[in-house]
């Protein structure tokens, strides 16, 4: 029953520029970044030549593919870790939640501009399923920093278990480890389940008008990876100051720390509405406060995207506390107790009056004697 599948897979093996596999369907992407975890994030290429099927083994056609999808669309997608990846994974490795690999995988969000696969929607193809008992529908490669550097994704929703006869949509993803490119199999029909319930496709056929396969060539797709944790910062109400000094210090890019300005490899922006009178420096990451912000406790939220694929990005947020403006109570200063003075007039009296009290005192002293 798998036979079907395998002929499949060797018709768009000629449109791609590694031979791919489809043994199940695929799609695929989008998360937000949290503390104390790492984002992955998928960029493809648009769809503006690819090979798709509408009725097999020879109705094969290149060009733009056809509804529902359009040539500006791509695949977007990521998945957050606990952590980075492992380091210098030069075997291939699933990657996937356990029991097919290694359970490194918190959450996933992949869209090909018409299906969206995430963790409650949608389960990745088990290993073996690709020819090989180490690969599963989450394999990867890593660089020395843990970035993903060859990859194999595949994801079916809805998600398992899908019965024979189901109807379900599939993703692929892969460079290297099985074949180049995307591909997209759109309202497939389940001929022969897998043991975790996902699901071998049928060919496109007549008989089920809607189901599309689409190979796309996308060698050009980038994966960036987002270390992000949030910010806090404080200033005074009345008084313009930076509450932060760079929003990006603690986050990291591909796994080295972000850096803005000259010889960037980050880019920083505000994200929804920012409180009057607070600002993001976008060159610096200054988190600039005017003295007219009221106190009180403010949360903004920030974009953080890779410079080399500025379409991947996360968002981060930083909690700012606007003190009251301090009161300082005036200084009094006592006035010194004058001392009283008398006219010319009344110190020769006193004069006199001391000199006589003195004279009488010593004419009472003289006649003792």
């Amino acid at each position: 029953m798998i036979t079907p599948y395998i002929n499949l897979a060797i018709k768009i093996k000629s449109h791609l520029s590694h031979p791919i596999r489809i043994f199940s369907t695929i799609a695929g992407c989008l998360i937000t970044s949290s503390a104390m975890s790492t984002t992955y994030v998928y960029i493809g290429t648009p769809y503006t030549s690819t090979t798709y099927y509408t009725e097999m083994p020879d109705s094969s056609s290149q060009g733009t593919p056809p509804s529902p999808y359009s040539p500006e669309m791509k695949v977007l997608g990521r998945f957050t870790t606990t952590n980075r990846l492992p380091a210098n994974l030069s075997t291939p490795t699933s990657i996937a939640p356990a029991p097919e690999g290694a359970n490194l995988m918190n959450d996933w969000q992949f869209n090909d501009g018409v299906i969206e696969y995430t963790k409650n929607n949608s389960n990745f193809t088990p290993l073996g399923t690709q020819g090989s008992p180490t690969i599963s529908g989450a394999t990867v490669t890593t660089d020395n920093l843990g970035n993903i550097v060859n990859y194999f994704f595949m994801m079916q929703s809805p998600q398992a278990p899908i019965t024979v006869g189901q109807i379900f949509s599939s993703l692929q993803l892969s460079k290297i480890i099985w074949g180049n490119g995307e591909a997209i199999q759109y309202r497939a029909t389940c001929i022969f389940p897998f043991p975790n319930g996902t699901c071998n496709a049928s060919y496109v056929t007549a008989a089920s008008p809607d189901d599309i396969l689409i190979s796309h060539n996308s060698t050009e797709a980038i994966w960036s990876s987002f270390d992000t944790l949030p910010d806090t910062g404080e200033a005074v109400s009345g008084t313009a100051s930076t509450a932060i000094a760079n929003i990006a210090a603690n986050d990291g890019i591909n796994g080295v720390p972000a850096t803005l300005g000259s010889g960037a490899n980050a880019i920083v922006a505000m994200q929804g509405t920012w409180p009057s009178g607070i600002s993001l420096n976008a060159d610096t990451g200054a988190v600039e406060v005017s003295q007219l912000v009221a106190p009180g406790s403010y949360v903004v939220e920030y974009q953080i995207c890779d410079f080399k694929s500025p379409s991947a990005c996360v968002t981060s947020s930083a909690s700012l506390t606007i003190a009251p403006p301090t009161v300082t109570p005036p200084t009094v200063t006592s006035a010194p107790t004058p001392v009283p003075t008398l006219s010319e007039c009344m110190l020769i009296s006193l004069s006199a009056l001391v000199a006589g009290i003195g004279l009488t005192g010593f004419l009472k002293r003289r006649s003792r004697y």
